[in-house]
């Protein structure tokens, strides 16, 4: 359960980040802060060492890096989904 968790704290996260209109004014325009793949990389890897995943005095880079790529692909499928899913368009995957 705390993997489901981790997933929908790091799509928030990036989503906050990457799509949010209330960060459009301060938001750079580096091209990582347009890309929630990019984005969901970062956001995975600062929480699996924020939140206990990982700890920081057992500091194992393996599990920071694959947690990113958790974060990273799983931001940028569920907003694939929730872009598809507000654009009312038919499933592509018939």
């Amino acid at each position: 359960m705390e993997l489901v968790y981790f997933v929908l704290v790091c799509f928030g996260l990036t989503q906050i980040i990457v799509d949010s209109k209330i960060l459009a004014p301060i938001r750079p325009s580096f091209s990582l802060f347009h890309c929630s793949m990019c984005m969901g990389f970062w956001v995975g890897m600062i929480l699996a060492l924020g939140s206990g995943f990982v700890s920081i005095w057992n500091y194992n880079g393996l599990e920071v890096f694959l947690m990113g790529t958790l974060g990273s692909g799983s931001s940028y499928m569920l907003s694939l989904l929730t872009k598809w899913l507000s654009s009312g368009k038919e499933c592509p995957l018939k």
